[in-house]
């Protein structure tokens, strides 16, 4: 339809997709992403293990609390919550303590098997028990549109998170200034 209507300029903002990590076991029927899990009505999701301890998996944590009665979240990193914006990080982290759930640091899980997630923490390897699997991970650019108008030689351009992972704030800026400075001829 694109290449009917003969453009001048296209402005591909397709954003990002779910991705899972390169962990065996990924495709368990018990393993989900966190958009996935947030969009259904989760039930009977038993001891609940999110791969991910940004800010989507924080929040992921904060609304699985309220449905299960463990969550434990796995962040492969030293720091818990990358993305939270500053004035609510505090709050979070709060509620993450307060609702009793686990936070695992500098902590890598290597397998995920129907029972169990098989981690390394602290220089050894452990299993540790899980019902359901939630990948709360860093999403993948969603670039095939751009790519495929760009080989059709289309004047194509990239704003917000098609470029590099950025947060909802960090899109809607980057559109701003791209509009500020486009020209139409």
């Amino acid at each position: 339809m694109i290449k009917s209507e003969n453009y001048d300029s296209v402005i591909c903002a397709t954003g990002t997709l779910p991705s899972a990590p390169s962990i065996d076991g990924v495709e368990h029927p018990h393993v989900t992403t966190a958009y996935d899990i947030m969009n259904l009505d989760a039930e009977e999701i038993g001891r609940v293990s999110i791969i991910g301890g940004s800010a989507l998996g924080c929040y992921t944590a904060l609304y699985l609390s309220t449905k299960t009665d463990s969550v434990d979240v796995f962040e492969k990193g030293d720091k818990l919550g990358r993305g939270l914006g500053r004035t609510t990080r505090w709050v979070i982290l709060k509620g993450l303590r307060e609702r009793g759930i686990k936070i695992h640091l500098k902590t890598y899980v290597g397998d995920i098997t129907r029972d169990y997630l098989i981690i390394e923490e602290d220089g050894s390897t452990a299993l540790h028990a899980t019902d359901t699997v939630v990948l709360a991970t860093s999403p993948s650019v969603n670039n095939l549109l751009f790519t495929n108008l760009q080989s059709m030689g289309f004047n194509v351009h990239r704003i917000g998170s098609i470029k590099t992972s950025m947060n909802l704030l960090e899109a809607v800026h980057e559109a701003f200034l791209f509009a500020s400075n486009f020209e139409i001829d």
